[in-house]
């Protein structure tokens, strides 16, 4: 994974990417480099989105360049769709993908097949429109299920019921990812 926020427009996407290999990965240089040339990378360039705005258009335009000169490497790059429509430039990617919001009948339908265990989030989703919203996102609706996971039973059953269901179920995700 490639965060683009660090790119800056004086630098091609493949030298960046090997300094980014040894800065964050802690990968030689000359390894990156030739991970680089024989294609055994799968960059996710990530957040085009991120990129500041007056860099956005060069920075799409390096990742066209890159594009061409490592045809054959698959490359996935992000991007929320309101800016990337914004952007003046277009990738030269073989495909797109569009994430959708989820509608609360998929939401609903998801909870309601992991078992009872995770009433008190339906409950909650149910009575908070915030916490409804934040789970039209599937990482984020991820999160609470697997935080809802980690409380003690008789707690998450009741958190539909509570006013701070929602301080709770994030007060628990971070818990558990710090931890983990």
């Amino acid at each position: 994974v490639f965060s683009l926020a660090s790119w800056t427009d004086n630098v091609g996407i493949g030298d960046w990417m090997v300094n980014e290999l040894a800065n964050r990965y802690e990968v030689p240089r000359r390894l990156g480099k030739i991970w680089l040339q024989n294609g055994h990378l799968l960059p996710l360039l990530d957040g085009l989105d991120e990129v500041a705005q007056a860099q956005r258009v060069a920075c799409a335009q390096a990742i066209n360049q890159f594009r061409q000169r490592y045809m054959t490497m698959p490359t996935v790059v992000t991007c929320r769709i309101k800016d990337y429509d914004a952007l003046a430039t277009r990738l030269n990617l073989e495909q797109a993908i569009v994430l959708q919001s989820l509608s609360l009948e998929q939401i609903d339908e998801y909870l309601g097949s992991m078992g009872p265990r995770l009433a008190g989030l339906r409950a909650a989703l149910q009575t908070d429109m915030t916490l409804r919203e934040l789970a039209e996102s599937p990482l984020m609706l991820s999160m609470m299920t697997l935080a809802y996971y980690r409380m003690p039973e008789e707690v998450a059953l009741s958190l539909g019921e509570r006013k701070m269901g929602r301080t709770l179920l994030f007060d628990v995700y971070v818990e558990r990812m710090v931890r983990y």
